[in-house]
């Protein structure tokens, strides 16, 4: 036995208001990685890296369901398409922010390593 639901009137018209409204704030990226990330200076540069590593392969594996999902959410429309599409970039752009990171700390490390 299945339940159906409806909208009412009201919830149409308040949805329609909210859907209509200018958006209230920017994005705000609350990241747990991206708080310990900060405090990286505090503790085992190898760890740091380790920790990278493991949040380069979590993205990698976020990146490939994505883009496996995208054909399917390609068929939703316009506008599903097209945060589908910002998912995407956003997991791509992340991913190579953390190559980057995990590189220059990699080569600070060399590099104080040296100076000891």
């Amino acid at each position: 036995y299945k339940k159906c639901y409806r909208i009412t009137d009201k919830g149409k018209e308040d949805f329609k208001q909210w859907l209509n409204a200018s958006p209230e704030k920017q994005m705000i990226l609350r990241d747990p990685f991206l708080l310990r990330f900060a405090f990286f200076g505090f503790g085992d540069s190898e760890r740091a890296v380790e920790i990278i590593e493991e949040q380069i392969k979590l993205y990698e594996k976020q990146l490939q369901r994505r883009n496996q999902n995208l054909s399917r959410w390609q068929k939703q429309g316009l506008y599903v398409r097209l945060i589908a599409d910002l998912g995407v970039k956003f997991n791509e752009m992340y991913l190579e922010w953390l190559k980057n990171a995990k590189e220059e700390i990699v080569k600070e490390s060399k590099q104080m390593l040296v100076k000891k």
